[in-house]
């Protein structure tokens, strides 16, 4: 429980303007004549969110209305007081506001302490006063979960993903939080079901990680759930995919040197680990050509792999450079290495 006072808004007014709400206010009706005024009340009344940030907004809404003949009307132009108490029993005005066509108000002010809240209404010569229901507001300090990632990304199917981040604490300034308890959840693609796979301690630094057998492409989530003092953190994600490692062997761009016209043949295989090494057939190969001097790649061509995972693509020389070739993956298979190779052109 936050224990501060409460920091009043600019609109606040001061606390002996407070009026008498079991007494009717107001003008008296002349001797010997019978006032009769008509019963306000409030439809509603709300003080969130909850529970609340320390030091943050906090709404204050709901409606005023009077009953007339058994219709509930709203009262719109009147000032109607929201009230904080720590306790329940003495109340501070807080702030108010006039009340819109419909009886309906809507106002913010910053809370830095557990307690409840009500709306007041004064009364006037017609209408008498009325007090809201209390709504009881836990103050709580924010924490988030920061530098959030779940890695290596892609990852083999098999290997091993690392879920890792850092839960600050803000009181008000953000400091990491130590010794908190993050529940780590997995939800596979194509569902909509959260497991709850671990629960890891925050380290002195506010750091934690975890690691988890990768199994099926999915999303990781963490969440601190907060305590007393703490509020719930974000709950960040990211989405791994998983897949059978695969491997392009024998790579080599030939001949070496060439001469220029000539053509070089690029070749390789491609293999499928899941576990034990096959032949990739019917798989798109990538082959790239980066000069002699530059940073940038060129891509040349695109070729299919044969049934016995073989690959092999010629290309007419013109200049020194190193040729690269890359599988790029699909759904099943996590992308390639990407060997080179580098060819004198003379």
């Amino acid at each position: 429980m936050v224990s501060a006072a409460v920091v009043v808004s600019a609109l606040s007014v001061p606390a002996t303007a407070h009026a008498d709400t079991t007494s009717p206010t107001g003008g008296h009706a002349a001797a010997g004549a019978a006032e009769v005024r008509k019963a306000a009340r409030f439809a509603g009344f709300d003080a969130g969110p909850e529970p609340s940030w320390y030091d943050g907004w906090r709404r204050l809404s709901g409606r005023l209305v009077a009953d007339v003949d058994g219709v509930a009307h709203g009262l719109a132009g009147v000032r109607v007081f929201v009230e904080f108490s720590a306790n329940g029993t003495n109340w501070t005005r807080v702030t108010s506001q006039t009340t819109s066509a419909d009886g309906t108000f809507d106002m913010t002010t910053v809370g830095t302490q557990d307690g409840y809240w009500r709306a007041q209404y004064p009364g006037t010569n017609e209408y008498t006063p009325a007090v809201s229901g209390a709504d009881y507001v836990d103050v709580k300090y924010r924490t988030s979960i920061q530098y959030y990632n779940v890695s290596p990304e892609p990852v083999m199917k098999g290997a091993y993903v690392t879920v890792a981040g850092t839960l600050f604490r803000y009181m008000p300034a953000g400091k990491p939080g130590p010794g908190a308890n993050i529940h780590i959840y997995f939800q596979p693609s194509g569902s909509s079901t959260w497991t709850k796979m671990a629960i890891t301690k925050t380290a002195s630094n506010g750091k934690f990680s975890k690691k988890f057998k990768a199994s099926k492409d999915g999303t990781w989530l963490a969440r601190y759930w907060g305590s007393a003092t703490y509020a719930g953190s974000n709950l960040p994600t990211d989405y791994v995919d998983v897949g059978y490692r695969t491997h392009i062997h024998s790579y080599n761009a030939a001949p070496e040197p060439v001469r220029k016209g000539a053509y070089i043949t690029v070749k390789g295989l491609l293999y499928r680990y899941m576990p034990a090494g096959k032949p990739g057939p019917g798989a798109n190969i990538h082959i790239y050509f980066k000069p002699k001097g530059s940073s940038a790649w060129t891509k040349k061509a695109i070729t299919k792999t044969a049934k016995n995972g073989w690959f092999s693509r010629k290309f007419k020389a013109s200049k020194d450079g190193t040729w690269l070739a890359r599988y790029w993956g699909s759904g099943t298979y996590i992308g390639s290495n990407h060997p080179s190779d580098y060819v004198n052109v003379r």
